[in-house]
């Protein structure tokens, strides 16, 4: 079941789920967005799927929205929770939880298989989720972190999340505004150009794979 909200975000004992408060402002700005000042991908009813290359950091940037007829506390659980997510992200071939901070902040592992020749990649990432915040019921933001208990390992290139997450809200009981949001370096000697051109079709491909397990699971 859903974590437990803490009764106020504002209010932190570990200053790690504070550095995560510093990153919410600039998460939602990206998803408020006009879409005039991104590049639309795709579109399709509800479904928009956007990108923007900034002056200032050659790594994409990526966002998606979709209205799903799913109630919101289902879909939060099925992103939320790490065993149901590796029921049905496949992309992932690890996933857990490194280090619980408090009750809406842990640090989280996961790693992915590299494609055409590259070596895998794997993140460690700060987690933090927020409950009735900012008119959205709920939203997730996740950046890479660093922990001496978790070096990186010579077999994977470590990946830099610079930013990403969810945003969920609630249209009615049974229907639910999804954003997602994701700026990624794999790192390592797989040119930007071509993460660039590829990541968009990725984010895509994720948005049906989690609607295909909510269909199949929750209808």
């Amino acid at each position: 079941s859903p974590l437990p909200s803490p009764k106020d975000q504002s209010i932190h004992i570990d200053p790690r789920s504070a550095q995560m408060d510093e990153s919410l402002g600039e998460f939602i700005d990206i998803f408020n967005r006009p879409d005039d000042s991104m590049i639309t991908v795709k579109k399709q009813k509800d479904f928009t799927m956007a990108k923007i290359i900034e002056d200032n950091n050659p790594v994409v940037l990526i966002r998606g929205r979709d209205t799903l007829d799913f109630p919101c506390e289902v879909m939060f659980e099925v992103l939320h929770n790490i065993e149901k997510r590796k029921e049905w992200d496949t992309v992932l071939q690890e996933l857990h939880v490194v280090q619980k901070i408090d009750d809406s902040t842990d640090v989280i592992y996961n790693s992915v298989k590299g494609v055409m020749g590259a070596s895998p990649r794997d993140f460690l990432q700060m987690r933090k989720y927020y409950q009735d915040c900012r008119g959205f019921d709920y939203i997730i933001v996740n950046k890479s972190c660093e922990l001496e208990e978790k070096p990186p390992i010579k077999k994977n290139v470590r990946a830099n999340c610079i930013i990403g997450g969810y945003l969920l809200k609630k249209v009615d009981q049974n229907k639910t505004m999804l954003g997602m949001i994701m700026q990624v370096d794999i790192n390592g000697y797989v040119p930007k150009y071509f993460v660039n051109k590829f990541a968009p079709g990725k984010a895509i491909d994720w948005f049906k794979q989690f609607k295909k397990y909510l269909t199949a699971v929750h209808k």
